[in-house]
């Protein structure tokens, strides 16, 4: 799903997405607010994207909340929001592993200008 999500930056083709989106399938139901925020965010809509990433988010099992955690903070690091995407990772500490927090941190410090 990861992939899926963040290829259509890549590659320039939000078709995947979008046929996940109108699936009939039950389970393509749990990833509707990840894929219609990663839309919006690929068709320039980024106010709208913040609004989804701030919206409450489904529970479920505990790799797919901590894949949401991580998707959220890497959103607002793309909004260019990095203290937003700090304070929402300082919230799920024990979401996600060690190595996730440090590398978003990382990435939010970086798109904030951090030198060190």
């Amino acid at each position: 799903m990861r992939a899926l999500l963040f290829a259509p930056h890549q590659i320039g083709d939000d078709q995947p997405l979008r046929a996940l989106l109108s699936s009939p399938v039950p389970a393509a139901g749990i990833w509707r607010l990840f894929i219609e925020t990663e839309l919006l965010m690929g068709s320039g809509r980024t106010a709208d994207a913040r609004a989804a990433v701030d919206r409450k988010w489904p529970a479920g099992p505990p790799a797919f909340v901590a894949f949401g955690v991580y998707y959220r903070v890497s959103v607002l690091i793309a909004l260019r929001d990095a203290f937003a995407a700090l304070d929402l990772l300082d919230r799920n500490l024990q979401t996600i592993d060690e190595e996730a927090r440090r590398t978003l941190r990382l990435e939010a410090f970086a798109s904030a200008g951090a030198k060190q």
